[in-house]
């Protein structure tokens, strides 16, 4: 019974006293951690609209090549209260906007990794039919990961054309004056870029899972890394930023 007794005892000390100590000192390395965030965006001219390092979930927003753009980040710490989320950045400049009803999606593979051919689906056929479910579907998982599930409707292999891309991009377009802006010698140059730019030491952004989505409501950069740095933020959303800027007729 004693023995039992200074269990209980020490359970109640626990709970009551040390648990609020262990609590209070993560909130305060939180809150420090935060604070340095915020002062590392601010000397590199972004904005912090909304950061919160226990949780992972961060806003950004700055300027680049004359365009603006915004940045949501997850970056779940603990599968606990992550609710199952992977890591990732969309960057939004919405001043590049597809013309209604159309969109532009660029699919970005790893460097060495050959671009798959999409089946034909133009025979009409029942192989073909099957061919074109099954890319909706998988266009439809890939969307909604990159850059949210809004945009599904919009996305999709029927009546969208295979445009030309530059060497490790998959695309379709239904918007073909801007495809053609987009994808000049210059831009193409540009879209390489972006693909092959380091988002850390000795790993390119490509490698990492990146697509571009251009739509009514902007261009969008989908990556499945979380961009928590702000330095490694600004120079990504910086090289997208002459794309945009180029595609844009800005530069």
């Amino acid at each position: 019974m004693n023995l039992f007794f200074a269990l209980s005892i020490a359970s109640v000390v626990l709970f009551l006293v040390v648990v609020p100590v262990l609590r209070r000192k993560q909130a305060e390395k939180n809150a420090d951690a935060q604070w340095k965030l915020g002062e590392q965006a601010s000397a590199l001219g972004l904005r912090t609209q909304g950061a919160n390092v226990r949780t992972g979930e961060m806003q950004f927003a700055g300027e680049s090549e004359g365009v603006t753009w915004s940045a949501n980040i997850e970056a779940p710490v603990h599968q606990s209260n992550s609710r199952n989320k992977s890591q990732s950045t969309r960057l939004t400049y919405p001043g590049l906007t597809s013309a209604p009803g159309t969109f532009i999606l660029a699919v970005a593979f790893p460097p060495g990794v050959k671009v798959p051919e999409m089946p034909s689906m133009n025979d009409g056929g029942f192989l073909a039919s099957i061919a074109e479910r099954a890319g909706e579907a998988l266009l439809d998982v890939y969307v909604e990961g990159y850059f949210g599930a809004e945009h599904r409707a919009l996305v999709n292999v029927a009546g969208a054309a295979r445009s030309p891309a530059p060497e490790g991009f998959w695309l379709l377009s239904t918007d073909p004056a801007l495809a053609a802006r987009l994808l000049d010698t210059e831009g193409q140059a540009l879209l390489s870029a972006l693909r092959l730019a380091e988002v850390k030491e000795g790993t390119a952004l490509a490698k990492a899972g990146f697509g571009v989505l251009i739509s009514p409501s902007g261009f969008k950069v989908g990556c499945q890394v979380a961009l928590t740095d702000p330095a490694r933020l600004k120079f990504i959303a910086d090289k997208a930023a002459r794309l945009v800027a180029h595609a844009a007729g800005r530069a």
